[in-house]
């Protein structure tokens, strides 16, 4: 058999390759040795491309705090089964690879705090830009790629709802919706003196303010009104026909 010029010509069964024990490669052996290397070198070639679309080198799955290790890069990190928020912590981004890194995905109904570890920072894209932080909360069923640049930082790719679409609970609060559009709700507390102005901060604020709804809160059987003036994308002048009643509003800005 010749020198193979191509890997298919190979056999998985040692015997049936050449050169065979009463062949000759007299002349031609260092192109036997050529042929085998640039073998070796496309099965790595493909290797990186496959890992390069998508595929991983295994996983790692863990249910509390636990800190990565060099041995999970390049793994898809699930995280699972826990009852309450954990966080995973990143090790040195210096001691990890510029562009190599790891997948996450979480699989329990909790939240999971990406930390970074030392100094390090995560370099995160929102719907307001890029941002930097310490660390980074994918809730149930987000997967994100974060990957070193081979010295203090980690770029964080695809998907974190938590930061794509962020919200406030409080009493003031918020929500980012994919749209682009922001809900905001919140209260405020009439002046003493019935009718006059108290001025309102939006908890987030945004270009143009869409609508705008009060809802003034009465204890007593007395008729109350409330009402506002100069809307606009950061807030209002609050009004209430009652001295110290408690006013909640509802507006969507863009």
């Amino acid at each position: 058999m010749p020198v193979p010029n191509n890997i298919t010509e190979l056999d998985t069964t040692p015997s049936m390759n050449s050169p065979k024990g009463a062949e000759s490669v007299k002349g031609v052996v260092d192109d036997y040795f050529r042929a085998h290397a640039a073998f070796i070198a496309k099965l790595n070639n493909e290797k990186a491309a496959k890992s390069a679309i998508g595929s991983v080198r295994g996983v790692s799955s863990f249910n509390a705090n636990a800190t990565l290790t060099l041995d999970d890069v390049g793994k898809l990190i699930s995280f699972y089964g826990s009852t309450s928020a954990r966080v995973l912590t990143l090790p040195l981004a210096s001691t990890v690879s510029d562009g190599t890194g790891y997948w996450f995905i979480n699989q329990a109904s909790v939240p999971v705090q990406i930390s970074c570890g030392g100094t390090d920072t995560l370099n995160i894209n929102t719907l307001s830009g890029a941002a930097s932080s310490a660390g980074i909360t994918i809730l149930a069923g987000d997967s994100i790629f974060v990957a070193s640049n081979g010295a203090s930082r980690w770029n964080v790719f695809g998907w974190s709802s938590n930061n794509q679409f962020p919200a406030s609970l409080a009493g003031n609060g918020y929500q980012k919706l994919p749209s682009g559009r922001i809900e905001v709700h919140g209260y405020f507390v009439a002046s003493s003196t019935p009718g006059a102005a108290v001025s309102v901060t939006f908890p987030l604020s945004g270009t143009n303010l869409r609508n705008l709804q009060l809802t003034p809160n009465s204890s007593g059987t007395a008729a109350i009104s409330a009402w506002f003036d100069t809307p606009t994308g950061t807030g209002f002048n609050g009004h209430c026909s009652v001295a110290g009643a408690t006013v909640h509003y509802r507006a969507i800005l863009d």
